[in-house]
């Protein structure tokens, strides 16, 4: 429990960095939700009926994982309209909101601003290291512009 614990922090305290780091480069830190149970929180098309996955049983989740998002501090997800946040960034009244539940996320939009992201997720590889490596091949193969 006390290792959950102190990972859970050491989590909230990188993610308060990253968002600093957002920050201080003019790009807008947003929250990301976990994905949500779609069965509880399904995606509707504008005309407000259910979306299906692949199977016509299965709801779509509108809560992604990957969609601006955030659960409030009582655990309840709500969408963020990110598309306010290409010419502005987010208040610290908005921060505060968003990342009081220990776990949202924090991404921020792409492909705009003459920048590039690139993701690399560990969970896509066949252990840390070897995400690691793919890491540094593509560093050493590819120049970056650092801000």
């Amino acid at each position: 429990m006390i290792a959950n614990s102190i990972k859970k922090e050491q989590y909230v305290d990188e993610r308060y960095k990253t968002i600093q780091f957002l920050t201080e480069l003019n790009f807008p830190a947003l929250p990301v939700a976990p994905k949500q149970d779609p069965y509880k929180y399904p995606k509707r098309d504008q005309n407000g009926k259910f979306e299906y996955e692949a199977d016509g049983k299965t709801p779509k989740p509108l809560y992604t994982g990957k969609n601006p998002s955030y659960l409030d501090k009582h655990g309840i997800p709500h969408l963020i309209q990110h598309q306010k946040y290409q010419k502005t960034l987010p208040t610290q009244q908005e921060i505060y909101i968003w990342f009081a539940h220990p776990d949202n996320g924090v991404g921020t939009l792409g492909g705009w601003n003459k920048t590039v992201w690139l993701d690399f997720d560990v969970k896509h590889f066949k252990s840390p290291q070897d995400c690691k490596d793919t890491v540094l091949k593509w560093l050493e193969q590819n120049t970056l512009h650092i801000l």
